[in-house]
């Protein structure tokens, strides 16, 4: 009899501001959670939109032809090619109403970091545009 087993998590946390570990954002620091597997729930979670996803453009296409997915990812796609300019943070708002996630609350949601970065937005549209002299 065969099992399988979960890999093994090995995490590198990165130090806090302060340099010392961020209980917040990383949880408890513990030996045995870096040496032992995660929980199998884990994976099925850490997968979950992306397989509900695969199944939702699998059943449309099965009930309404090969169209359907093929306009939903071209959707997706489009509106994940939108931002804004370089100064401001793009939210993805087109893409979060296309994929139904805008009326949800995630922990991506309450713990994003909005620190301000300071950066020459006019170059950085010159440096993309290819408009240097």
């Amino acid at each position: 009899m065969e099992t399988t087993s979960a890999p093994m998590a090995v995490s590198v946390k990165a130090p806090g501001a302060f340099g010392t570990h961020d209980s917040l954002r990383h949880g408890l620091a513990s030996a045995k959670s870096d040496i032992l597997p995660k929980h199998p729930l884990y994976y099925s979670e850490k997968n979950y939109s992306n397989m509900r996803d695969a199944m939702f453009l699998q059943v449309s296409r099965n009930t309404q032809g090969l169209h359907v997915p093929l306009r939903l990812q071209m959707e997706r796609r489009l509106v994940s090619q939108v931002q804004r300019i370089p100064p401001l943070e793009s939210s993805f708002i087109a893409l979060d109403t296309l994929m139904g996630t805008h009326e949800t609350i995630g922990v991506e949601d309450v713990f994003i970091n909005h620190t301000p970065v300071m950066v020459d937005g006019r170059a950085i549209m010159e440096e993309r545009l290819n408009l240097r002299l």
